[in-house]
């Protein structure tokens, strides 16, 4: 129960945290075409952050032992 708990938080930490990115690479991305300026991103280096970001956010995130308050909830 205790490795499943951790396992399920590590996942929503790397959720959180990789929806927070997409969401102000696109906002950025979407208001600059709005406003008619030159984008700052263009799509391959949108691949190559996500890229970036869901390796080192799971290395991070996916490694964080279990704790016994895990089992208290």
């Amino acid at each position: 129960m205790l490795w499943g708990r951790a396992i399920y938080d590590n996942i929503r930490r790397f959720l959180q945290f990789q929806i927070t990115v997409n969401i102000v690479i696109c906002s950025l991305t979407f208001f600059a075409a709005a406003e008619g300026h030159e984008l700052p991103i263009n799509p391959v280096m949108l691949l190559w952050i996500n890229l970036i970001m869901d390796t080192l956010g799971a290395l991070a995130l996916a490694t964080e032992p279990p704790t016994g308050d895990q089992l208290e909830r």
